[in-house]
Order: C-alpha cells, then structure tokens, then sequence
C-alpha cells in the first residue's frame, strides 16, 4: 500500500502560448523554453504553465511560482495556486496557470517550480535572452 503522504508524481511542467479543454481535451499551442528580447526589463505577452499530475491523495494546494535563479530568495515574479481534491489516486489530473503581467528585469535564467502543498515537485528553466548582435 502506497504510504499517504507520499507526494503527487508529476507527468508535464510545459510553458506555451496557448492552453485551453475542448471536448475534454488538453491542446497546448507554441511549448517554449526561451524568451527573446532586445531589451530588459520586457513584459512578457500572457502564457500559460501545464501541469499533469497523478498520485493526488486528498486534497491538495498546487503552486507554480517563477523566480529569478540569481535571486531565489526574492519574491517571486509570478505566484499562483489551484486547489485540488481527487477521489482516486490514480486519475492525472491537469492543470493550466494563467501568466499575465509577468515582468522579466533581466537576461538570463528563471526557474518555474510545481509544489504541493508546500513541498517542491519539480523544478523547470526558463530562459530569457538577448538576440545575438548580426555583423554587417
């Protein structure tokens, strides 16, 4: 028997454009890793955070937070939770966050951490970087 405490198993930790349900289907549209910009500080046009998780025993607080990963013990840029309660365990369950207003101060690197009722699952980068100047 699987101990209760155990935490959530994490199947996706996908960053996209675009995350909607139509007729009970996920679609994600334009997955990314990096971000592109001339200039810093830039605000990012909305995207989304995807989230897949199964092993959910009870109810529990999913958190997505991004966090500069020079400074991660600076607020965060981004904090949000989703509540869930699951009758089975074995059912995956997804999830979108919506990311809106995000401002980045600077090129380089970001991380996008899932928790579970307060205990880190999963830890994904996201880059943020200046074009590479083009010879003339």
């Amino acid at each position: 028997m699987a101990d209760s405490a155990a935490p959530p198993i994490v199947h996706a930790l996908l960053v996209a454009d675009q995350v909607f349900t139509e007729e009970g289907k996920w679609t994600l549209r334009g997955i990314f890793d990096r971000i592109w910009s001339p200039h810093f500080p830039v605000e990012h046009a909305p995207f989304w955070v995807y989230v897949a998780l199964s092993s959910i025993r009870g109810t529990q607080t999913i958190e997505v937070r991004i966090v500069d990963a020079g400074e991660p013990d600076a607020e965060p840029l981004y904090a949000s939770t989703q509540r869930l309660r699951v009758s089975h365990p074995n059912d995956v369950r997804e999830l979108g966050f919506s990311v809106s207003g995000i401002v980045f101060p600077r090129a380089g690197e970001y991380v996008i951490q899932l928790s579970s009722n307060d205990s880190l699952l999963l830890e994904r980068r996201l880059y943020l970087l200046e074009p590479p100047e083009v010879a003339d």
